[in-house]
């Protein structure tokens, strides 16, 4: 049990997309060196909401994260992630 008896699970990540022999797609760099944990969590979450796998990986290089996703959703993340925020008086 968590914390003031409230449990939290971490949600599994989703499956990496296949091509049809079966075989992992290959991965594609989305963002490269992001230094800020927030903006890592924030970018994958974001992915995980809309249904585009994604993974993370330290880079001793650069000392930072870069995240990548399936090469055949990276044009989809890229859209997705440039896209502006709409609040709900602007949709009215």
């Amino acid at each position: 049990m968590g914390i003031f008896g409230f449990s939290f699970k971490k949600d599994k990540p989703l499956p990496w997309d296949l091509t049809s022999d079966g075989e992992l797609v290959t991965p594609a760099l989305l963002k490269s060196s992001v230094y800020d944990d927030m903006d890592v969590e924030i970018t994958l979450n974001l992915l995980t909401a809309y249904g585009i796998p994604s993974d993370k990986k330290w880079t001793k290089k650069t000392h930072g994260v870069d995240i990548f996703v399936p090469e055949t959703r990276l044009e989809e993340a890229r859209e997705l992630l440039a896209a502006e925020i709409q609040t709900e008086d602007e949709n009215e």
